[in-house]
């Protein structure tokens, strides 16, 4: 199924973004709607190749960062407030990271990049003034304070906390002994729900892009979808075999690895 949609749906969606005027869309907006475009069309491509060929973990990290994307993109197409409070925070993040930064650097190497430093501060400090934010202000959208705005957090917390469980070291995902069989499962089971989730992604953007009066080839992107879902339980047989291959006989948890 994600070959129904990638990379052919998100180019084409790409594609209708900057080749149309759309309803009187903002520079900014139209912007926003292109990298979250890109965002997604990344995220699903490691998305598989970790699958093939990184430890689960991986395949679970690009997993929830679908789903990360996937509640952005319907929040910021709830409303024009929303996207342009997205975008402010971006800016927030970056004051965030560069407060962490300066704190986290030993004092070599604070003093060796300090003139770099500087100079990304002194541009940070011009773009949050341009965009009337205070330097102090850190107060960003969580995605879980996004998700309940768009009533999804009934599907988000649930199934964040299950991608997180796979993705960070946590105690029982260090200890947790699979065989590869059992391993196997769990692989499947989360780049099924990233592939989903990517596929939600691909729906709302296109969405969001019809609502703001441009035009998607709709019927092309249906038929294409139909051909390669009727494969799509062969691709998956194969995409598992060829997995297995590439991970070989050693791949198998990170405590049988030792």
């Amino acid at each position: 199924m994600l070959h129904a949609f990638f990379p052919k749906h998100a180019d084409l969606l790409g594609e209708a973004l900057a080749n149309q005027e759309g309803r009187q869309l903002e520079y900014w907006n139209k912007m926003l709607l292109a990298k979250l475009i890109r965002a997604v069309r990344i995220n699903a491509s490691e998305l598989e190749m970790s699958y093939c060929e990184s430890p689960l973990s991986s395949v679970a990290f690009h997993a929830r960062n679908l789903l990360e994307l996937d509640i952005w993109i319907q929040y910021c197409g709830k409303s024009q407030e929303n996207a342009r409070r997205f975008l402010d925070d971006s800016c927030r993040d970056a004051i965030g990271l560069m407060k962490a930064e300066s704190k986290s650097l030993s004092k070599f190497y604070a003093s060796l990049f300090k003139e770099i430093l500087d100079e990304a501060d002194r541009k940070m400090t011009k773009i949050a003034k341009s965009l009337a934010l205070r330097e102090d202000d850190d107060n960003y959208t969580r995605v879980a304070n996004a998700a309940t705005e768009i009533n999804k957090m009934d599907f988000f917390n649930p199934t964040n906390k299950i991608l997180s469980k796979y993705a960070h070291p946590t105690a029982w995902s260090v200890l947790a002994d699979f065989n590869e069989k059992v391993e196997a499962i769990y692989r499947m089971s989360v780049f099924s729900q990233g592939v989903l989730l990517a596929v939600g992604c691909v729906q709302n953007l296109q969405k969001a892009l019809l609502n703001h009066g441009y035009k998607v080839n709709e019927e092309a992107m249906f038929i294409d979808f139909l051909a390669n879902v009727w494969v799509s339980p062969l691709t998956m047989r194969h995409g598992m075999r060829g997995a297995r291959k590439k991970r070989g006989k050693t791949a198998k948890t990170p405590l049988k690895d030792q």
